[in-house]
């Protein structure tokens, strides 16, 4: 699908991404388990643990999404990278909160750490506003071999979803 130059590249990139998910996976499963939340039910626990593992992955995640955005010549003050960093900054308070209801229990300070949580989200959406009503700036043109990539790489995307779509048709019946 993708020509040969690409290749080695994308087997470089794979194993990395692998690497650094399983690794980012582990250390949020790992600070999930060690704090031991305050909650009434072991169900509550699992709950305040969760939240804060999902968190730390949705951090993990918006992290790599930029580094991949900068990897490919989006500049810093694009659309995209300002999505990014508004869902950053909002991810990683979402996070903060999750640990001190893991340290404080679910039930002490809720509403106080809740609303600046809420606080951060509705900072995200101002930024997001001034963000996309500024014009963006011209993008330096794709090089031929990225622009080849990208095709090839719309199109197994297109191949794979329409397969997914067919299986799951296929398991309806």
């Amino acid at each position: 699908m993708c020509s040969d130059r690409f290749e080695p590249w994308l087997s470089e990139v794979r194993g990395g991404f692998l690497v650094s998910g399983l690794l980012g996976a582990t250390m949020a499963a790992g600070a999930a388990l060690l704090l031991h939340p305050d909650a009434k039910s072991s169900l509550d626990v699992w709950e305040i643990r969760g939240n804060l593992f999902a968190g730390i992955i949705i951090v993990e995640l918006f992290s790599a999404m930029m580094g991949a955005a900068n990897g490919l010549g989006l500049q810093w003050r694009s659309h995209v990278m300002g999505l990014g960093q508004g869902l950053f900054v909002w991810s990683t308070v979402a996070v903060l909160v999750d640990a001190l209801h893991n340290v404080l229990g679910g039930y002490r300070w809720f509403t106080a750490m809740d609303n600046v949580r809420v606080t951060v989200w509705t900072a995200a959406a101002i930024y997001w506003a001034v963000v996309f009503w500024k014009p963006e700036r011209n993008r330096k043109p794709l090089s031929p071999e990225m622009e080849h990539y990208l095709l090839g790489l719309h199109r197994r995307v297109k191949f794979d979803l329409s397969r997914s779509e067919e299986l799951l048709s296929r398991l309806r019946k």
